[in-house]
């Protein structure tokens, strides 16, 4: 919570603050539904105020982390948080398409109007980056993980280096086979972080081609993802504890049926 970067836009006065107050109240609510209406709704109405796509992917999240979820629900309850979701969808599309700046009648054009500004910008952006020809793993790593040292704008952009450094470190404890078989059998919070981060992580590197701007906007969601890695992290360990009992409880049965038979 208090990494440079983390702490500066989560903690300023600006539309930071308030994205991230809703979007921990929205996640706090979906934690338990049942008893925290109020802090789904307040959240949802910070979020949709001043980002509506966040909220829009978030809703995605919940929706997929429900139906996929470990947990038992029915499922009449299912197929109600989808056709919710759908009829969400239709409501908030055009309002969508129109925030991000895209004509909802012209959808791919004007799309790609905005990506021709884009790149005309960058031509007198000190820290612009032309992501137009990169790959989509090579657009992530640059929203995640970029400024790194060496293409560092400023001397804000090695402090937040050093935290980029720090979420490498951290997302190289998920490239293990165990974490497929935890994601599998995961509560709904941690697909629904999952589904969240990697979705708003893909339609931002669309969107965005300066670091300064990818800096700020990055914040609101990378807690999503350590959520996630923590959670592995914790199931990582309590497996291992749990094997450990189990090959302790079987030496001590062996020894006590060895015991039994010496004695007989």
């Amino acid at each position: 919570m208090f990494l440079p970067n983390m702490h500066f836009w989560t903690a300023s006065l600006g539309k930071g603050a308030v994205i991230f107050a809703g979007i921990g109240f929205l996640t706090y609510g979906l934690s338990w539904p049942a008893k925290r209406i109020f802090h789904i709704a307040f959240g949802s109405f910070l979020a949709y105020m001043v980002r509506p796509h966040v909220l829009f992917a978030i809703l995605i999240g919940m929706g997929v982390g429900f139906v996929w979820g470990r947990e038992k629900v029915p499922i009449y309850q299912k197929y109600l948080v989808v056709l919710i979701g759908i009829v969400g969808s239709i409501f908030v599309y055009e309002d969508l398409i129109v925030y991000l700046g895209y004509d909802p009648n012209n959808l791919i054009d004007s799309f790609e109007e905005e990506s021709t500004l884009n790149a005309q910008r960058l031509q007198s952006s000190g820290s612009g980056v032309d992501m137009t020809s990169y790959s989509l793993p090579m657009k992530l790593f640059t929203f995640w993980f970029r400024p790194l040292f060496i293409d560092s704008p400023n001397a804000l952009g090695l402090v937040v280096s050093i935290e980029n450094a720090l979420y490498i470190y951290m997302f190289s404890k998920i490239f293990k086979k165990s974490f497929l078989e935890y994601i599998r059998i995961a509560p709904a919070m941690v697909k629904m972080s999952a589904v969240v981060f990697f979705s708003i992580s893909v339609s931002m590197t669309y969107v965005m081609s300066n670091l300064g701007i990818i800096i700020r906007q990055k914040s609101q969601i990378m807690y999503f993802m350590l959520f996630v890695i923590v959670a592995f992290m914790d199931w990582e360990k309590r497996m291992k504890i749990k094997k450990r009992a189990e090959i302790y409880n079987r030496i001590v049965e062996e020894e006590r049926r060895n015991r039994e038979l010496a004695e007989t």
